[in-house]
């Protein structure tokens, strides 16, 4: 309940801002978010140190062994599990773009990689994350970016997914 002010001060009518009673919750509400995206399978390679991120890193390859972008992993400490070869099933999130210029370089692990296309003025990318489902429901196991270029010739099948 909020009290209305008069002009002297003093507090006036009493105002109800909400219903006493919550209303329904939907049956689909829950802790997963569903959407359809474009997705493909890429191979990385073995984890780089951790720069400028304290997380470990991967470079992401197309099916020529080219870079194509970086993976960031949500753990600090390489296990020293193989990931040279590993396939991830990476979904889209959002395109993005950044200028060539020294600010950037805290934020993109792949900033200084000799493929990395800023050097042409305008860095071009897909934010992706890499997924790993379980009984239906796909949960991140790395998030990065996939040059547009890239993205746009490898990304061709359109999937529905549960992230949980």
């Amino acid at each position: 309940m909020l009290r209305e002010s008069t002009s002297s001060g003093n507090l006036g009518k009493t105002i109800a801002l909400a219903a006493k009673e919550k209303p329904p919750i939907s049956p689909k509400a829950g802790p997963a978010i569903s959407t359809r995206t474009r997705a493909d399978q890429i191979s990385s390679t073995t984890p780089t140190p951790p720069k400028p991120s304290p997380s470990v890193c991967a470079d992401l390859l197309d099916d020529y062994g080219s870079w194509i972008g970086a993976l960031r992993f949500h753990f600090r400490v390489w296990d020293g599990k193989p990931l040279r070869g590993m396939w991830h099933e990476l979904i889209e999130l959002s395109a993005g773009s950044v200028l060539d210029q020294a600010t950037e370089e805290v934020s993109f692990d792949e900033w200084y990689r000799s493929d990395c296309p800023r050097t042409s003025g305008k860095y071009e990318f897909y934010n992706v994350m890499s997924v790993e489902r379980d009984d239906g429901i796909a949960y991140r196991k790395a998030v990065g970016r996939v040059t547009k270029e890239a993205w746009e010739r490898i990304a061709t099948d359109e999937v529905d997914i549960t992230l949980g």
